[in-house]
């Protein structure tokens, strides 16, 4: 119950686990939205400090700091050199990026405020409010709060003794008001970044739940007849030249139905598509188009799909299932010619597979007519 409270307060509160997905692509977002945060942050900065720089040249109390300027200069440098290039190539970086941003807005504001010994509370709140405040953007609420805590102890240890005790009260307490402001609003950026994320994934799992209802068979688990006539239908406008069609169809299955029930007449099916799609993997691409008839679309030689025939004809008979044992399945094939197109193929097909069926049964009534 604890852990559970715990953990509604963590993803209410702080977002830390509010995104609880592991879809590598969903975190990958996530890291490339702070990579182009980190770019823009740190460019700004780099603006900033360009303009203090500048002032340097003709302001005294500006000259005083112009060391400071220099170094944060050169943190935001090497920040948005990360943002820009490695971080696009590994996520990862990006935080460390981040940090050296904090560490030259923070850096840099404790060396202005020491060095200068700033008299003037009205050159702090513009620090805080121009350059502390979007800190609380980067990452989450946690976070945000955290480095609020960290910047109001620091600063509290730096002015106290270097600034008025009026306007240190009145800067610090401006600093708090300001970057309280920074936590309110990033609380709420941060939740709907989040859900953002979050309901694009929840989105892209249902187009592809939608997508596998309406295009895979749920029985076998392999494509479907709207699949298979969508295939087709391509097919027609452009056929390759190796292009073959295997047509199967279980033997046996009415009398297993009768016989044994229709679970067992599912097993069949079932065990019938794992055989096919095992033989003919790597070659072509196996759909159920019917109750028991499977059909084969791809690109191979007459004898490569002699072999994988073969090798469906030992699958089957060492394939072996809860309520039966071996499954006997009779395959056409049927190729690509001069002049042929795909629907004459699938016709070939079909008739070379109704023959073999054909002298199953006929074998199969021998034998027993033998006995």
């Amino acid at each position: 119950m604890g852990n559970d409270i715990f953990s509604k307060i963590r993803d209410e509160l702080f977002f830390i686990g509010h995104s609880e997905t592991e879809d590598p692509n969903v975190q990958i977002k996530i890291r490339e939205d702070n990579r182009k945060f980190a770019i823009i942050f740190s460019t700004l900065q780099l603006a900033y400090w360009g303009i203090c720089i500048l002032f340097s040249f003709n302001d005294i109390a500006f000259r005083r700091c112009r060391n400071v300027y220099i170094l944060a200069m050169i943190v935001c440098a090497i920040a948005l050199f990360i943002s820009l290039f490695p971080a696009k190539k590994n996520p990862r970086l990006v935080l460390p990026a981040l940090i050296l941003v904090e560490i030259a807005l923070l850096g840099a504001g404790i060396g202005i405020a020491w060095f200068q010994l700033l008299y003037s509370a009205r050159t702090i709140v513009i620090f805080t409010a121009v350059l502390i405040v979007p800190i609380m953007f980067i990452t989450n609420t946690f976070g945000t709060l955290l480095l609020l805590v960290i910047t109001n102890i620091i600063f509290n240890i730096v002015l106290k003794n270097t600034i008025p005790p009026e306007t240190f009260r009145w800067a610090m307490s401006n600093l708090f008001i300001f970057s309280s402001i920074g936590v309110f609003i990033g609380h709420f950026v941060d939740k709907a970044r989040y859900e953002r994320y979050v309901y694009a994934e929840d989105a892209a799992k249902l187009a592809e739940l939608q997508r596998k209802y309406a295009y895979f068979d749920q029985m076998t688990g392999i494509k479907n007849r709207r699949s298979y006539s969508e295939q087709i239908d391509a097919l027609r406008k452009q056929l390759p030249d190796h292009f073959c069609v295997v047509m199967a169809d279980i033997n046996g299955l009415k009398e297993t139905n009768d016989t044994m029930g229709h679970d067992a007449g599912d097993e069949l099916i079932c065990g019938a598509a794992e055989c096919l799609n095992a033989a003919f993997e790597g070659i072509g691409e196996v759909y159920r188009i019917g109750g028991d008839e499977f059909c084969v679309l791809g690109e191979a030689t007459e004898q490569d799909v002699e072999e994988r025939i073969r090798r469906t004809e030992k699958l089957g008979s060492d394939w072996k299932g809860k309520e039966i044992n071996g499954i006997s399945i009779s395959c056409g094939a049927a190729f690509r010619k001069d002049g042929s197109d795909i629907d004459s193929i699938l016709q070939d097909a079909d008739q070379k597979m109704y023959d073999i069926k054909n002298h199953y049964y006929e074998t199969t009534r021998k034998k027993r007519r033998e006995r």
